[in-house]
């Protein structure tokens, strides 16, 4: 008995997805040794291996599971599916659970550092929309909603990133400023304290005055900050004992102590300065130096420039995000 093998082309059985087998009843006549043997032929070969490969891929077979993404079984990570998803949209969801638990990790770690402010719950947030929108891309219910509100919220996302993408390429544009030589005076913005010391992101600010009161001997200082409702007592004054402790004068250092946020820190500054003729620099952290300055700019200040101070560089796509938020509102508000 003959026995003819079925070919079946490549791009045939990929678009498919179905594996094309030789019957697993093959006659084996043809070998002596019977068809439980590998080398008697061609024939009794390809059968051999059509059916091994049968077993495979049969839809019980656990290494199937393990080793394959059949399109119409494959569910999500972590959500509910429904079946017949198409391969890019189980991709997008996969990418959208990624992101959804980097944006969750991401929050705690900012929360245990201890950042002073509640801004790592926007973190959860974020997890929480991105696996929201996996699990109704894989249960299909953005299919269902009307085409209108479909644009309107990809409007809404696209408008919400490309303010991201202008606010943070605005603030990281001012990372390495360094500022100018022999300045009448220098600002240098409050931030959290923590019991009679300050924060990390504060000792970063103060040491950067440090370094340029040091190279610059008659610079003046200001330091500016209130009591935050957090806070035991106010910045400017735990800011002029660390400046004074670590050998400034104290004679150059000038506390403002009323301030609460970056607008009042420069409108309140402006009372120990000529805005029109002292040549002023804004000492703060690397995210924070552009609105701070366009702030002073804003403000009347004619001879401005930044001095950029160093920050935690994890902790940096969290103060860019919410410097996001900071230059909106200030933008809104005509402070910028």
């Amino acid at each position: 008995m003959s026995t003819t093998a079925v070919r079946t082309p490549i791009n045939t059985l990929a678009a498919s997805h179905q594996l094309v087998t030789l019957p697993s009843n093959l006659p084996n006549e043809s070998c002596p040794r019977g068809r439980d043997s590998l080398g008697c032929g061609a024939p009794a070969t390809a059968a051999l291996l059509s059916e091994l490969l049968s077993d495979l891929f049969s839809e019980s077979c656990p290494k199937r599971q393990l080793a394959t993404w059949e399109r119409n079984q494959m569910p999500a990570l972590f959500l509910p599916t429904k079946r017949n998803l198409s391969n890019t949209v189980i991709t997008m969801i996969l990418i959208l659970e990624i992101i959804a638990i980097i944006c969750i990790v991401y929050g705690v770690q900012i929360m245990l550092i201890g950042s002073g402010t509640w801004f790592f719950a926007v973190w959860f947030v974020l997890g929480i929309v991105f696996l929201g929108i996996a699990v109704a891309l894989g249960l299909g219910w953005i299919e269902t909603w009307p085409r209108i509100v479909r644009w309107a919220l990809g409007g809404v996302g696209c408008t919400a990133l490309a303010l991201c993408i202008v606010t943070q390429g605005l603030a990281i544009s001012c990372f390495g400023s360094q500022g100018e030589d022999d300045l009448d005076c220098i600002i240098v913005l409050g931030a959290q304290i923590r019991e009679n010391s300050p924060s990390v992101v504060l000792r970063y600010r103060l040491d950067k005055a440090i370094e340029y009161l040091e190279e610059n001997p008659k610079t003046h200082c200001i330091v500016s900050g209130g009591q935050g409702a957090n806070e035991p007592r106010p910045e400017a004054q735990v800011m002029a004992e660390y400046l004074i402790n670590r050998g400034i004068d104290s004679n150059r250092i000038s506390i403002e102590d009323k301030s609460l946020n970056t607008v009042e820190n420069i409108l309140n500054s402006k009372a120990f300065i000529d805005v029109e003729h002292d040549r002023v620099g804004i000492v703060t952290n690397d995210f924070h130096i552009f609105r701070g300055t366009a702030i002073a700019r804003k403000q009347g200040f004619a001879h401005v420039c930044s001095i950029a101070a160093p920050s935690n560089a994890w902790a940096i796509p969290n103060n860019l995000l919410r410097e996001t938020f900071g230059i909106s509102k200030d933008f809104l508000q005509g402070n910028l």
